[in-house]
């Protein structure tokens, strides 16, 4: 940022919009505060028009955190019979659980303060998923085998109830993958801006696997989980290819809800979209 603004090469270059992310600091005069999904602290601005739930003034307040916590990750990993190097947290609340959300990124929504869900939904068991850096990060989710043994080790270890997951980027497509391929018992699955373009001929663009497995016919959509995918209208290029997936699978008779948020590929808004999902999910009248 210089006298003139913005430098015209932040808006084109990927290097220099993290740069430009990493020098930034959070604005002193405005209280809100969301953290990102590169884990820093961020100033959070909300419109008049916006419905925000998740409580944003100081996100390391007591009552955004459970009552109780508990790291399994040992556990988790003995099941696998692989070491992972990375946390697997049980968050409760007072009440005894009777159904579960499951978070892939459990860094970044321990960060946002994700205990408060225990305490607005009285039964839910949340347990966040720690991914590492961005390489083992995009190893692990966009790995289908791997995402689904991880997923069912955790509900063998920690799930109660039905299960709801939930991912973002490529946690959005492993969550899609799981649900669309694999058997693992979940009542839920909730893509946030899903990276469909994985696999495909242009990174972060256009079509990738799925999609045209999809198209080709070659994957047979379980009806017995609800499908819900959310994505942001600024997201240009992902908007369209949400869109089809959802068409797809609704071709192959099975329903899928749709969220259009008005924001790009943005934490803020996936806090809301989590809440959302929470408020709409039937679970909660079991």
């Amino acid at each position: 940022m210089g006298p003139w603004g913005l430098d015209p090469s932040v808006r084109t270059d990927m290097g220099e919009w993290i740069r430009f992310l990493e020098d930034a600091r959070p604005d002193g005069s405005n209280p809100l505060r969301v953290v990102n999904g590169r884990g820093a602290a961020a100033s959070l601005f909300v419109g008049p028009d916006a419905r925000v739930e998740w409580p944003s003034q100081d996100l390391s307040a007591p009552e955004m955190r459970a009552v109780r916590e508990q790291n399994i990750a040992a556990d988790v990993s003995a099941r696998l019979s692989v070491a992972r190097q990375h946390d697997v947290i049980v968050h409760d609340g007072d009440a005894d659980p009777t159904c579960t959300l499951i978070l892939f990124d459990g860094e970044i929504w321990r960060g946002n303060g994700v205990g408060w869900l225990t305490r607005r939904y009285p039964g839910l068991r949340v347990v966040t998923i720690d991914a590492g850096d961005l390489g083992v990060r995009e190893a692990e989710l966009t790995d289908v085998d791997r995402v689904a043994a991880l997923l069912q080790a955790v509900c063998d270890e920690a799930g109660v109830g039905p299960v709801m997951v939930a991912g973002q980027s490529y946690g959005g497509l492993a969550v899609l993958e799981a649900a669309l391929r694999s058997d693992l018992p979940l009542d839920c699955a909730v893509a946030q801006s899903p990276s469909l373009w994985w696999g495909g001929e242009h990174r972060g663009v256009g079509e990738g696997t799925l999609m045209g497995d999809l198209r080709a016919g070659s994957v047979r959509p379980r009806r017995d989980v609800q499908l819900r995918l959310q994505v942001g209208t600024l997201e240009q290029t992902m908007r369209p290819v949400v869109d089809s997936c959802a068409e797809l699978v609704r071709g192959l008779g099975v329903p899928v809800d749709v969220d259009h948020y008005c924001s790009g590929h943005d934490v803020a808004w996936w806090r809301e979209g989590i809440v959302r999902s929470l408020d709409g999910w039937c679970a909660f009248s079991y």
